[in-house]
């Protein structure tokens, strides 16, 4: 993510004739629209990092609204995408040590023992799939594909089954999963 950081810092820097460090807070507004944030959303954003004359937002300093948008600056390796933001855009805490990273639940198993009564996070543990007949195979694919995505044999006709959903597994602190 720092290449595209550098990049965007270098696309932003070709506009910065007199290599000042900030550009047109209009330049910027029209930006953020053009990319579907309405004119007080660019505005809300734009308020941290403008410079006012007589009251009036006039220019911001790019490198601070960048760092910003790309949220972790030291690292620069996450983005955040900023398309009509409703609300405040959350900000979680990266684990810092191994000892942080502990999960809450040691298998999907005990997960789902433990929130048996709640139907609906249940089933965000589960993907619907159609498993490839082909014996050598085997993999679970996405219940609307037509065809195996490992080894291209047709699935037409195989019935719909559930794997687990890892991903969430992980959301949930969940440390393993049935493989």
């Amino acid at each position: 993510m720092a290449r595209e950081y550098d990049t965007v810092v270098r696309v932003f820097k070709e506009f910065d004739k007199e290599n000042c460090g900030v550009m047109k807070c209009n330049s910027l507004r029209k930006v953020m629209m053009m990319i579907g944030l309405t004119e007080e959303e660019a505005d809300k954003l734009l308020a941290n990092f403008a410079q006012t004359k007589g009251g009036e937002q006039t220019m911001v300093k790019y490198e601070a609204f960048l760092e910003r948008v790309f949220v972790n600056a030291p690292e620069k390796d996450v983005l955040t995408y900023y398309a009509k933001p409703r609300g405040d855009i959350p900000k979680v805490a990266r684990v810092l040590n191994d000892e942080e990273a502990k999960p809450v639940y040691a298998s999907l198993d005990e997960f789902r023992e433990k929130h048996a009564s709640d139907s609906s996070l249940l089933e965000q543990l589960r993907n619907r799939v159609r498993v490839c007949p082909n014996p050598s195979c085997k993999k679970p694919n996405g219940y609307t594909m037509k065809s195996c995505n490992a080894c291209e044999t047709s699935l037409e006709g195989v019935q719909e089954g559930v794997s687990d959903n890892i991903f969430m597994g992980f959301i949930y602190g969940i440390a393993k999963g049935k493989f």
